[in-house]
């Protein structure tokens, strides 16, 4: 559960299911708890699939959308980021990047909600960040984005719209990013979840 000074989150229903994510371990409500260091626990949503992956030195990312949807056509994206060194980005600076891009794109762009807090030990963001359009034939972009900023790396978990989503869709996927978290064996306050039977 994150600890916050202001909130939209509810707590996670969701259980875990397995994922590799680019060199940082992604458990399941069975795996073992005794991974070698930082991990991000992150299921893959229920009829949801991979459509891209990239890996530089510095960062890598995962892009998923519906199973009916395709990279190139998709009303929902979910895109997941590590930052291999955790003081390379913050979520200030990935915000101010985002708005940049979109400024060039966008009729509007706005920042709708932000609050911060701490989870598992880490500090936590999360914010909702808009591209709107004056012309009806344009559709919008909301982005749910939550930034966790570990020891080791940073990670960004963003979840995109075209459309205006309602208070169920928003209830779904902040259910969802509740449950994506960083935990490390190492280190006493991060403790990952114990080991349980299949």
């Amino acid at each position: 559960m994150i600890t916050i000074r202001k909130s939209i989150l509810r707590r996670p229903i969701l259980a875990m299911a397995n994922l590799l994510l680019l060199g940082a371990a992604v458990l399941t409500s069975s795996a073992r708890a005794d991974t070698a260091g930082e991990t991000l626990l992150q299921s893959v949503p229920p009829h949801f699939r991979v459509v891209g992956r990239d890996k530089t030195p510095f960062h890598g990312m995962v892009q998923m959308v519906p199973d009916d949807q395709t990279g190139a056509h998709w009303s929902e994206l979910m895109t997941t980021e590590i930052f291999f060194a955790a003081k390379s980005t913050s979520p200030l600076a990935y915000r101010g990047e985002l708005e940049r891009e979109w400024q060039h794109a966008c009729d509007q762009t706005t920042l709708d909600y932000a609050m911060e807090g701490m989870q598992n030990g880490y500090p936590v963001s999360l914010w909702v960040q808009s591209c709107r359009f004056q012309s009806a034939a344009n559709k919008p972009n909301i982005a749910l984005i939550k930034m966790i900023t570990g020891r080791e790396r940073a990670y960004v978990v963003q979840v995109n719209f075209r459309y205006v989503p309602d208070k169920d869709k928003i209830k779904q996927w902040t259910d969802y990013l509740d449950k994506v978290y960083v935990c490390d064996p190492r280190w006493k306050g991060h403790e990952c979840p114990a080991p349980t039977q299949p």
